[in-house]
């Protein structure tokens, strides 16, 4: 049990800095909201977790999952079985940006007009 928590702690730490990496990347660019939406995009689809095996505790990224189950196995997942709860996931961290975007205008708007 060490050794799973132990590489996924190494696994969240090279997340954390290939996301800090494309933040720093566009850091310099005058387009913010395709930067943000780039390192949405990118954190969803390292960070999401599925169970690594059905029916066990253990949990695995869902990209590598995807991948594994798509290439190399011949079920009826292919690659449905990471991908779903990626692009859901992707689709309520997106609304959620876009409401917070939404709401940082209307309320910016509001304290500067005078």
């Amino acid at each position: 049990m060490f050794d799973y928590i132990f590489a996924y702690l190494v696994y969240l730490f090279g997340a954390c800095v290939v996301i800090f990496g494309c933040w720093m990347m566009f850091s310099g660019s005058k387009a913010k909201y395709l930067r943000d939406i780039t390192i949405i995009f990118i954190a969803v689809v390292i960070l999401t977790p599925i169970d690594a095996y059905i029916g066990e505790e253990y949990l695995a990224p869902a990209f590598f999952i995807s991948m594994y189950e798509g290439v190399f196995l011949d079920g009826d997942y292919g690659f449905q079985r990471g991908a779903a709860p990626i692009l859901a996931l992707l689709a309520v961290v997106l609304i959620m940006y876009h409401i917070g975007r939404l709401i940082y205008f209307l309320a910016s708007r509001k304290l500067f007009r005078k």
